[in-house]
């Protein structure tokens, strides 16, 4: 078997165990009461999961201050699994 394809099968074969990942900022004010949280997840991330993690990290922000969270903008980067994809999430607390 060539050693290309071989390495190649190895390659996919191991990403394919790499449990996905998010990374979410820190809570950001952008004025006038409104924040931003964005969130950057790996290469192996489906869409509900990236909204789920930025949407709490925002309700959690707002519950440590006895609020609820209201979301006032949400934008979306990206549509591969392979490429790169973030969401930014602007909310206010009331």
């Amino acid at each position: 078997m060539n050693r290309h394809v071989v390495a190649a099968t190895v390659a996919v074969v191991c990403t394919a165990c790499v449990p996905p990942t998010i990374k979410t900022s820190a809570v950001s004010p952008v004025g006038d009461g409104a924040y931003l949280v964005v969130s950057e997840p790996s290469y192996n991330t489906n869409w509900n999961d990236i909204r789920f993690q930025t949407l709490k990290a925002a309700r959690d922000y707002c519950a440590g201050q006895d609020k609820k969270m209201l979301a006032v903008s949400t934008r979306t980067h990206g549509t591969s699994r392979l490429g790169n994809q973030d969401m930014e999430l602007t909310f206010r607390c009331a």
